[in-house]
């Protein structure tokens, strides 16, 4: 919830309006009509909502202009080996492991082999 002081400047209820966020992405997520094909072209976004929780929990968006003018590196922590060689791979790699998952489980579940086993391939 946003609400605007006296003094003009802008205030936000972090905690309830990001866990609204994340009960509305989770109950999207497992909702049956979401289809594992869906989460391919939303790696990018996977991306774009690690890199805005990473903002929130680093603090850096409590940081006024003037404190960003003088600070070097403002998102250090996106520079991090944490950040660049283990977290944006997984987010990617997500997706894929979920649809091979899928196929894998098909081919067990119907004993075809075409085409569960060449979409997983």
């Amino acid at each position: 919830m946003w609400v605007m002081s006296l003094r003009g400047e802008w205030n936000v209820d972090v905690i309830s309006t990001t866990c609204f966020a994340l009960i509305i992405l989770g109950l999207l997520m497992i909702s049956p009509t979401f289809s594992l094909c869906s989460y391919y072209s939303m790696v990018k976004v996977f991306q774009d909502m690690f890199w805005s929780l990473c903002f929130v929990a680093s603090g850096d968006w409590l940081l006024t202009e003037k404190q960003h003018a003088s600070m070097h590196h403002v998102h250090a922590w996106s520079e991090q080996l944490w950040y660049k060689n283990i977290a944006i791979p997984l987010i990617c790699l997500f997706p894929l492991w979920l649809r091979f998952n899928q196929c894998l489980r098909r081919y067990m579940d119907t004993g075809k082999r075409f085409p569960n086993l060449a979409n997983a391939s």
